[in-house]
């Protein structure tokens, strides 16, 4: 009978755990348009997503590599993309 309950308290502080730590704010150096989790959501982070101009997938902001020009901010998914791209010009 002991083990299982040893069992069980092993088991809800795993859970009470893994819950805290899903609802803590994940600070990693984020921009000031990054979004914070909903601590009732699965949390996850939420981020939003961007468009590669040349091939058409969606890529998250943070992982886009970017280029700066005439006052306006294109997103690609990779210098492949972004390479095409100013050749194109």
């Amino acid at each position: 009978m002991k083990n299982v309950i040893i069992i069980l308290i092993i088991f809800f502080a795993i859970r009470y755990l893994r819950r805290y730590l899903q609802s803590a704010p994940a600070n990693k150096g984020a921009g000031a348009g990054a979004h914070q989790a909903n601590p009732r959501s699965s949390g996850q982070e939420t981020e939003d997503m961007v468009q590669d101009t040349v091939c058409g997938s969606y890529i998250p902001v943070s992982s886009a590599v970017i280029v700066h020009e005439n006052g306006r901010a294109e997103h690609f998914c990779g210098t492949a993309c972004r390479d095409k791209r100013l050749k194109e010009r």
